[in-house]
């Protein structure tokens, strides 16, 4: 009968931890990243999730971390902005040294691991306009680049062989054939009325399971946050152009 009962209790716990594991995968969460397409940034961006704030972006054009959160989560985001002097102090929760407005409301897609969210300005209004790019390994899988062309011209890429065009707010997902030391050669191209103009020449290094986003994106102030003071004050001051942007999931 001794010897029963640890074997009893064993099966319990056992029985217990099953359902904790089951119980843990049917909680399917989303990771959501942020990129917004706005270069007058204030204090950057913020999304509210469990009624904390999280920072999603601190200079213009950046590529967020994910941040998980349920299927069907609706997520509050924030434009941060400077607080005046003459402003009332801040509410709870809120930073001391800013103060936040609301710039949009996101709702994590089901049936999906993950996700890109494109803001960008709306002209007239304090809301931004929204696009999501699934980025679920069933829509991209492993071993393969995405192309987002957010430009205002054709793109060409090549990835160690052929040139693929994309239009204008075109995407699509490219298997490039990396070397034996997991490099591949690539090539971003943007059309202008010149011809074809070089943004990106140089290597990627892949791994089987990577899976590598690249975006083309359009800077009306020549993307002036990465130049010094010195550089500007000795060039002037950088005129519009395209910029290409990567991350790894």
């Amino acid at each position: 009968m001794r010897s029963i009962r640890p074997l009893f209790v064993f099966l319990i716990l056992f029985g217990v931890a099953i359902r904790i594991g089951a119980q843990e995968e049917e909680d399917p969460t989303v990771d959501l990243r942020f990129l917004f397409l706005d270069e007058k940034l204030g204090e950057g961006y913020s999304v509210e999730v469990n009624d904390d704030f999280q920072k999603v972006g601190s200079y213009p054009y950046a590529i967020s971390s994910p941040v998980s959160v349920p299927p069907r989560a609706r997520l509050n985001v924030y434009k941060d902005l400077s607080r005046p002097e003459e402003a009332p102090p801040p509410a709870r929760g809120e930073e001391p040294d800013s103060h936040r407005v609301k710039i949009a409301t996101v709702t994590a897609p089901e049936n999906t691991e993950a996700v890109l969210v494109v803001l960008r300005p709306s002209p007239g209004s304090q809301l931004y306009q929204m696009a999501y790019y699934n980025s679920d390994p069933r829509a991209f899988p492993e071993g393969t680049v995405r192309v987002i062309n957010l430009g205002r011209e054709p793109i060409g890429v090549a990835l160690g062989g052929e040139v693929k065009r994309f239009a204008p707010g075109d995407s699509g997902v490219l298997r490039p054939k990396p070397d034996h030391k997991h490099r591949v050669i690539t090539k971003v191209m943007v059309q202008n009325g010149n011809g074809w103009k070089n943004l990106y020449d140089s290597l990627i290094v892949m791994e089987s399971d990577d899976r590598v986003t690249g975006i083309v994106l359009y800077s009306p102030g020549g993307m002036r946050h990465t130049l010094t003071a010195l550089e500007i004050a000795e060039f002037g001051e950088p005129e519009p152009r395209h910029a290409w942007r990567m991350y790894k999931d």
